[in-house]
């Protein structure tokens, strides 16, 4: 058991942040969607040097040992009734760039979320990143070398020679919550205030069964509590949050439809995943909330998060 773990909420959950910045070895095309071509070579390339049973994971007896299954995978250990798909809830990865050519010596960067016990399997990801260097990022196989990884902290991590673990520091919700609102607020006494939240990448949500063409306030917040319980639960930390008898209202809103184009290499075809980006303004969010929109901030919300979907960010008003 861990330390105080009766007293722990989802706010003691953990997680560390990684920045990453590739170096193109030669100029060469590069998909634009390279949160899903990350993700599908990250896979690929811990399925390489860990699977030993063909790549059947269903069938795999050594499935709570395997470190693919536990590092790409990520299933929760404490199951919620209403979680019935596979949910990979132990790493996130971001990115803004949509560039599909890279000049020689020239590149991206990403960030890499890491959360509960994901986080001790963090050179497991770095390893697979650079194999996946090595052996190339999409259809073109554009190598790269990993110039830097940084910390939350802008501090250096790796570099060309080794690891500085000096600078490796685990966060919690807790922290995360209280800087974004040190951010938003300052010195200023915690108030109800309205907030804009921009959703940078698509957001897909289902209300009554149906795909949502536009933004829809308890949508939004029942996604963000539904998140936050499933992170708790992946973190094995017993969470229920208590549903308010109301929940702040839209008072401002602009959406338009969109899609992503992905490959899929299970199923071997292009897929398309749709969703809704935009902004609203949430009325009179008091403290409670604000916490849960931030915590849905750092954790993604909605659908087809392993893919960047669910990513917003929180501005006052």
């Amino acid at each position: 058991m861990r330390k105080n773990e009766e007293n722990m909420t989802w706010m003691d959950i953990p997680y560390i942040t990684l920045t990453f910045c590739l170096r193109f070895y030669q100029r060469v095309a590069v998909p634009e969607n390279k949160v899903s071509a990350l993700r599908g070579g990250l896979g690929e390339m811990l399925l390489r040097k860990n699977c030993i049973a063909d790549r059947d994971c269903e069938a795999c007896r050594f499935q709570d040992n395997c470190m693919v299954w536990n590092a790409f995978y990520t299933p929760m250990r404490l199951k919620l009734g209403y979680v019935t798909g596979k949910e990979s809830l132990g790493y996130l990865i971001e990115c803004d760039n949509l560039d599909t050519l890279m000049d020689e010596g020239h590149g991206f960067v990403f960030r890499l979320k890491l959360f509960g016990r994901n986080i001790p399997l963090f050179a497991q990801y770095l390893d697979a990143f650079w194999r996946l260097g090595q052996c190339g990022l999409g259809k073109e196989q554009a190598k790269f070398e990993i110039a830097a990884v940084y910390t939350e902290e802008e501090q250096l991590l790796l570099d060309d020679t080794e690891i500085h673990m000096e600078h490796f520091r685990v966060h919690t919700v807790g922290e995360y919550i209280r800087k974004r609102k040190w951010e938003l607020s300052g010195e200023q006494p915690a108030q109800n205030g309205d907030y804009l939240v921009h959703f940078l990448r698509p957001l897909a949500l289902r209300k009554d069964r149906i795909d949502l063409k536009c933004f829809d306030a308890e949508a939004i917040w029942r996604a963000i509590h539904r998140k936050i319980q499933m992170m708790s639960a992946f973190d094995e930390i017993g969470t229920e949050l208590e549903k308010p008898q109301t929940w702040p209202q839209i008072i401002d809103a602009r959406s338009a439809e969109t899609s992503v184009r992905r490959y899929s290499s299970t199923h071997r075809k292009g897929m398309e995943l749709s969703g809704v980006r935009g902004y609203v303004i949430f009325e009179e969010v008091p403290e409670e909330r604000l916490e849960e929109l931030l915590a849905g901030e750092l954790f993604h919300i909605g659908r087809n998060n392993s893919f960047d979907f669910g990513r917003y960010v929180v501005q006052r008003r």
